[in-house]
């Protein structure tokens, strides 16, 4: 049956691109058991929230990949999520404050390019700063770098972010957009689970079936191309 089979084929992509992720998890954690665990969490945190779960995957990739523990992960994940949701952006935008907060945290000192990037994606980070410091903006802004590390910026704007946009993920996940996100993102994680067991007998079928098949054609190619050109020709012409 057709449908059958077009469920089969979504069920082993879903599978191969979950694997994938765990190998890449597995890279940045060292670690198989923990790659799953993360990939549990990043399934729970995608149920919870307006973002979908190949994004989300994406995204934590690149901001372990820039030095964000896997302890610290999530709480990162959810202060950028709730911050992008009030402003009723989409990973774009998510990305882009997960960029500047990561550089800036690697920074000995806080920059006003940092701020900027903030800035531009709908982010006050002076006003963060000014309300933990007890100084005014117009004193942070001439003295950025030498009151605040890029690390104690980051640090900083991410509790403000943290209080000023609490709830914004969960209230947008309830909207219709973000229902249909993790209705998505459900039939993902169940055409993966379906998957998974089906993948060992893909790979027996490519390595047992396909790959010998292929190895036919290059032997094919290779004869084919050792004739001379009038056959050839002739052959082509058929």
């Amino acid at each position: 049956d057709g449908g059958i089979v077009g469920i089969g084929g979504a069920a082993l992509k879903a599978a191969a691109d979950m694997e994938q992720a765990k190998i890449g998890f597995t890279t940045l954690l060292h670690s198989g058991d923990a790659a799953t665990s993360m990939l549990v969490k990043l399934r729970d945190f995608a149920a919870k929230t307006p973002f979908n779960f190949p994004e989300l995957v994406t995204a934590a990739q690149r901001l372990m990949a820039m030095g964000t523990s896997a302890q610290d992960l999530i709480p990162k994940m959810t202060a950028i999520g709730n911050a992008t949701s009030a402003m009723g952006k989409g990973i774009e935008t998510f990305d882009g404050i997960a960029l500047a907060l990561s550089q800036m945290g690697n920074s000995a000192k806080a920059t006003a390019l940092d701020m900027n990037q903030l800035i531009q994606r709908g982010i006050d980070p002076y006003k963060f700063l000014a309300e933990s410091s007890g100084k005014s903006v117009g004193e942070i802004r001439k003295n950025l770098g030498e009151l605040f590390t890029g690390a104690e910026a980051a640090q900083i704007i991410m509790a403000g972010m943290t209080k000023q946009f609490a709830g914004s993920m969960d209230a947008q996940s309830k909207s219709l957009t973000g229902m249909w996100s993790n209705v998505q993102d459900n039939i993902k994680f169940a055409l993966a689970d379906i998957g998974a067991t089906l993948l060992p007998t893909a790979k027996l079928v490519v390595e047992n079936f396909v790959n010998p098949v292929l190895d036919g054609l290059k032997s094919l190619a290779h004869w084919f191309s050792e004739l001379p050109e009038p056959v050839k020709m002739g052959a082509l012409a058929m």
